[in-house]
C-alpha cells in the first residue's frame, strides 16, 4: 500500500482508547485469519495533491490518475468492510463513507476521472467534445501533409539525400543535399551534423504546416482546460477524499499490527488498571532480528517502574 501510516502512531494514555485500538487490530487480524484480509492495494497518499487542488492549482495527469486509483481502492475497501461489517464494525466506521451521498460523490468522481483517460494514462478524446473535434482535425491535417510530402519526395528525388521526410519543430521537412538546396524552394529548418544535408520545408506545404501548428496549440489549450476542470472536481470533493485516505491509513496500520503480532507470535494483552503482568515477554526488536531471545515474566504493581 502506498499510504504513509506513520503519523497515526501516536501514544495513547487512556485505557479505553488502548482497548479500542486493540479491538481494531483484532478485527483486522480476524479477517486475515478467515481468508478475508483487508484489500489495501492501489492506495496512494494523495494528501499533497489535494492540498494543491485546494489552492486551485491545475493538477497533472499523473496526479489525477493517482486520485482515481485511490478512489477505486477506497471503494473496494469500503465494500469489503460493508460485507464483513459484523466482524469489523470498528474498522468500517473509519473506512465506509458516512452517508449514501458521500459514497455517491466519491463514486462519481472516480467514474469521471476514469472516463477521461485511456488505459495507457493519456487524456482521452472523450474527455470533451471539443477535444475530440480538435484532435480529429490534427489527424486529418497530418494525413494531408503526409500525402503532399510523399508527392514532393517523388518530385525532388534527385536532390534528396534519402526518400523520407522528417519533422523538425513541428514542421514537415525534406532532407535536401546542400549542393542542390536552391532547387527546393522553402524554409530551411537546420542542417545535419556533417553539413551535407539541409532540412527544407517546401513552400507547397507551408500553409498546411501553419494550420497544423495552430491546431496543435488549440488541442494543448483544450487539454489544459479539461485538466483544470477535473482539478476543480477534485477540489470540490477534497474533504471526502481526505477522509477516505485517513480511513485507509487506519486500516493499513491495524492490518500491519496484526501481521506483526503473527510474526512475533504475540498475544493480545488485557488492559488493566494499576498493575502490569507480562508472561513470556520478549523485546520485539530482538525478536524481529531473529536473535535468540530469553522470554521473561514481568510483574509490576502500582507505583513500580521498570527501565
Amino acid at each position: 500500500m502506498g499510504v504513509e501510516a506513520a503519523p497515526a502512531l501516536e501514544l495513547l494514555d487512556q485505557a479505553d482508547a488502548v482497548r479500542e485500538r486493540l479491538a481494531e487490530v483484532r478485527e483486522a487480524r480476524g479477517l486475515a485469519e478467515s481468508g478475508d484480509p483487508l484489500p489495501l492495494d492501489g492506495f496512494v497518499d494523495v494528501t499533497a495533491i489535494l492540498d494543491r487542488s485546494e489552492r486551485h492549482a491545475v493538477l497533472e495527469i499523473g496526479d489525477l490518475l493517482e486520485v482515481a486509483s485511490t478512489l477505486e481502492a477506497s471503494r473496494r475497501l469500503s465494500a469489503h468492510l460493508t460485507t464483513h461489517r459484523e466482524r469489523a464494525e470498528r474498522l468500517a466506521r473509519h473506512c465506509v463513507p458516512r452517508s449514501a451521498a458521500e459514497a455517491a460523490s466519491l463514486r462519481d468522481l472516480e467514474e469521471l476521472l476514469r472516463s477521461c483517460f485511456e488505459e495507457d494514462g493519456t487524456l482521452s478524446d472523450h474527455a470533451s467534445p471539443q477535444l475530440a473535434l480538435l484532435r480529429a482535425k490534427v489527424r486529418s491535417l497530418r494525413e494531408r501533409l503526409s500525402r503532399v510530402v510523399q508527392e514532393l519526395i517523388e518530385k525532388h528525388a534527385d536532390v534528396l539525400q534519402d526518400s523520407y521526410f522528417t519533422v523538425r519543430d513541428d514542421r514537415y521537412v525534406l532532407p535536401v543535399r546542400t549542393d542542390a538546396h536552391r532547387r527546393v524552394h522553402g524554409i530551411v529548418h537546420g542542417h545535419s551534423g556533417s553539413g551535407q544535408t539541409i532540412y527544407v520545408e517546401p513552400r507547397e506545404i507551408t500553409s498546411l504546416g501553419n494550420e497544423l501548428v495552430i491546431s496543435q496549440t488549440e488541442v494543448a489549450r483544450e487539454e489544459q482546460r479539461v485538466l483544470a476542470e477535473l482539478s476543480e472536481e477534485v477540489r470540490l470533493r477534497a474533504d471526502v477524499v481526505a477522509r477516505s485516505i485517513a480511513g485507509a491509513k487506519v486500516a493499513d496500520l491495524r492490518a500491519s499490527a496484526g501481521k506483526l503480532a503473527d510474526a512475533l507470535g504475540g498475544a493480545e494483552p488485557e488492559i488493566t488498571e494499576g498493575e502490569i503482568s507480562l508472561k513470556g515477554a520478549r523485546h520485539p526488536l530482538l525478536a524481529l532480528d531473529r536473535s535468540k531471545v530469553v522470554a521473561n515474566d514481568v510483574e509490576l504493581g502500582t507505583g513500580s517502574v521498570l527501565v
